[in-house]
C-alpha cells in the first residue's frame, strides 16, 4: 500500500511540475513573430514575356 501511494505522489508531483512549466512557457511561444511564406515559381520564357509586359 505504501509503495503505490508513494508512486502516486511522485507521479502527481511530476505532472504538476510539468503543467506549471508549460503554463509559464506559453506566453513566450505566442510572442514569436508570425511566419511570412513566399511562393517562388518560374515557368520559362513563355510566361516571362507575359509577366514583363
Amino acid at each position: 500500500m505504501k509503495n503505490s501511494r508513494r508512486l502516486f505522489l511522485t507521479r502527481a508531483g511530476a505532472a504538476t511540475t510539468a503543467a506549471a512549466a508549460m503554463a509559464v512557457a506559453a506566453p513566450y511561444v505566442k510572442a514569436q513573430s508570425p511566419i511570412k511564406w513566399r511562393l517562388q515559381t518560374y515557368a520559362g520564357p513563355a510566361l516571362a514575356e507575359h509577366v514583363i509586359k
